[in-house]
């Protein structure tokens, strides 16, 4: 029988409406506070449903409405549960205090926090963000840290005072950014907080060391510090087996010889300044991602070995010349290598050492970065090549410097690998076409016969390819046809590359 237009979502909705009270509850517990209120319009039974639900999330940065008309509706919703004696299993507030009456709400935390106790509040969730500048920060109240049914913690630019007594023993997530902090109010947070599974300590004033030890539920660590401080605090972590992920952002990582990151997924060292002697010793059973960004510890090093059998992606940036080889225990068959140099040198040494370390990374897909030249252009007689030297096959080259002496280190580049791909930065149509034709194709005769002599037998095929946003996809153009190519006006949402084929070895 066919049912008439909007019977049918009359009769879903009258089903809904008849669940038991409890089910229509967790239904909208899994709303946002936001679309939780909206039902009421539903119909008159929906009406206060929502107001019962066993989740409350109140954010002042979504709320629509003044900040007392904030405090105002979280101050009644507390009380409605409380005079109904209700269940509250999950209560989420999120404060920016910007001005008096913002700050107001903070001081609202010791009325509002101690009522959870008789509500049953399993899951408390507070973010406290100050708009003040972090020379001026206010102390957090004390009753936050009382607070023994929080689990998640968000405080940015507050002062946290050793003398408070820590009852939140059951807190699984804390992130202090910018905020006060000593190392005995960290030590006291750790040693009283055993179920963390997240620390996050970004930009934080006042700690001279940090040492997380005793964390064995401890997933998820992430430390960031000023890199203009001549002092980067020493990073001290007891590696838990539990461990999976380690930012550590201008700190100095101290690391024990032999230890076993069993369960290491992900490893971000940004400006670590500490020697990485003892990194080799280190085991990485299950790492798929390593960033190694900008770290000076790693000059007193000529060798990284890394022991990491199932890595994927490995990441490095040097913005200092150096002569590290890095190589891999690994058994992954295919897994990235992106490595960003300073600059292209000119000297038959440092040419050597980028042979080396290309070599080193040659059994993955390498993406090589270079940021600039060095002034000199490479004489030909110190350009090394013989045939324990071969060139090391490079997925995709990124060159950051002016093209025009492109063409005179195209012998250099080419000798130590050989890209399949080469993106050029801040280049016009010119640009391409001196490129192509100074550099890749027949040139003029003399010194730059003698550039390509060595490589140009092995270039099979030369095609240049544009990425154009607006067409989302590579494809080839002629230079010589000008109406092939874009005019220099659309050309802030052009990329250009060269595709190169070489004949296999």
């Amino acid at each position: 029988m066919k049912k008439a237009k909007g019977e049918e979502g009359s009769i879903s909705m009258d089903m809904i409406s008849d669940l038991p009270k409890d089910i229509l509850q967790r239904i909208l517990s899994l709303l946002s506070q936001k679309d939780a209120v909206r039902t009421s319009a539903l119909s008159k039974s929906w009406r206060y449903v929502w107001c019962t639900r066993p989740n409350l999330d109140f954010s002042d940065d979504t709320f629509v409405g003044s900040v007392k008309e904030f405090q105002t509706a979280v101050d009644n919703a507390l009380q409605r549960y409380r005079d109904q004696s209700l269940c509250l299993e999950e209560f989420r507030l999120s404060i920016w205090l910007d001005g008096y009456l913002s700050r107001e709400s903070v001081s609202l935390l010791d009325k509002w926090i101690p009522l959870f106790r008789n509500m049953g509040v399993k899951d408390f969730r507070l973010s406290v963000i100050s708009g003040r500048q972090v020379e001026y920060v206010t102390t957090l109240p004390g009753v936050v840290l009382e607070a023994e049914s929080l689990k998640y913690l968000y405080v940015r630019r507050f002062g946290l005072s050793p003398g408070n007594t820590i009852l939140f023993k059951r807190i699984k997530r804390i992130h202090l950014d910018e905020c006060r902090i000593d190392g005995d109010m960290l030590d006291k947070i750790i040693s009283s907080c055993p179920l963390i599974e997240s620390m996050h300590l970004e930009r934080c004033r006042g700690l001279a060391d940090v040492k997380v030890n005793g964390l064995r539920n401890l997933k998820d660590f992430y430390y960031e510090e000023f890199e203009e401080k001549r002092h980067h605090p020493s990073i001290e972590i007891d590696y838990p087996s539990s461990l999976e992920t380690v930012n550590i952002i201008y700190g100095d990582m101290v690391w024990f010889r032999n230890a076993d990151f069993c369960m290491l997924d992900r490893l971000y060292l940004h400006g670590v300044s500490s020697s990485f002697e003892l990194f080799s010793t280190c085991e990485f059973p299950i790492l798929k991602s390593l960033f190694i960004i900008s770290c000076s510890g790693l000059e007193e090093s000529s060798n990284l070995y890394i022991n990491a059998p199932n890595i994927l992606y490995f990441e490095y940036n040097s913005d200092r010349w150096s002569t590290l080889s890095i190589s891999f225990a690994t058994t992954s068959n295919e897994w990235d290598s992106h490595v960003t140099l300073p600059y292209w040198p000119s000297s038959s040494d440092k040419l050597v050492s980028i042979s080396q370390l290309l070599n080193s990374l040659s059994q993955s897909k390498i993406f090589l970065t270079i940021s600039r030249c060095a002034l000199e252009l490479p004489c030909l007689s110190d350009v090394p090549y013989n045939g324990c030297n071969k060139p090391v096959a490079v997925e995709g080259l990124k060159l950051k410097f002016e093209v025009y002496s492109f063409s005179f280190r195209v012998r250099s580049i080419f000798q130590s690998c050989r890209p399949r791909k080469i993106y050029v930065y801040f280049v016009c149509k010119w640009d391409l076409v001196y490129l192509w034709e100074s550099a890749l194709m027949q040139g003029e005769s003399g010194n730059q016969d003698q550039l390509r002599e060595q490589w140009h037998r092995d270039l099979e095929e030369v095609r240049v390819e544009i990425y154009d946003d607006r067409n989302n996809g590579w494809h080839p153009i002629t230079l010589s046809s000008g109406s092939e190519f874009p005019e220099c006006r659309e050309w802030e949402n052009i990329s250009p590359r060269f595709s190169l084929k070489w004949r296999e070895a």
